[in-house]
């Protein structure tokens, strides 16, 4: 458990370094009216992989906690990494659509889910 615990942990250090590069590049992209490149959909897909990745991890390690009770600081944050994982995949419904288009829905969208995740960081680090 302690094993899949580091790799939950070390998974969420690069969601949050790939998250941060992410929302300055799509912020850069806004102001900039920059195509929307390779790089970009990249760094999307990436960010979006590695919040599946870890999404599935953390509902292992959930179940395998789930005598902790749902109530728990470990519930909170299960919940509020779960909704950031749905928001950041919102932003593939403007795949079609323009380069400012996607960049802006980009940035609100991954934005707000690198902040949910944040959240549920915090939550359970802030309770335990």
């Amino acid at each position: 458990m302690q094993f899949l615990l580091g790799i939950h942990a070390f998974i969420a250090l690069l969601i949050l370094l790939v998250g941060f590069v992410l929302i300055v590049k799509f912020a850069i992209g806004t102001a900039r009216q920059s195509p929307f490149g390779r790089l970009d959909r990249m760094l999307a897909a990436i960010y979006t992989g590695l919040l599946d990745l870890q999404a599935l991890l953390g509902i292992v390690l959930f179940l395998l906690r789930l005598d902790d009770g749902l109530a728990s600081p470990v519930a909170l944050h299960a919940a509020v990494a779960l909704a950031g994982v749905v928001v950041a995949h919102l932003n593939a419904r403007w795949r079609n659509q323009p380069d400012a288009v996607r960049f802006r829905n980009g940035l609100l969208t991954l934005g707000g889910s690198y902040i949910l995740i944040l959240a549920g960081v915090y939550f359970v680090n802030s309770f335990a």
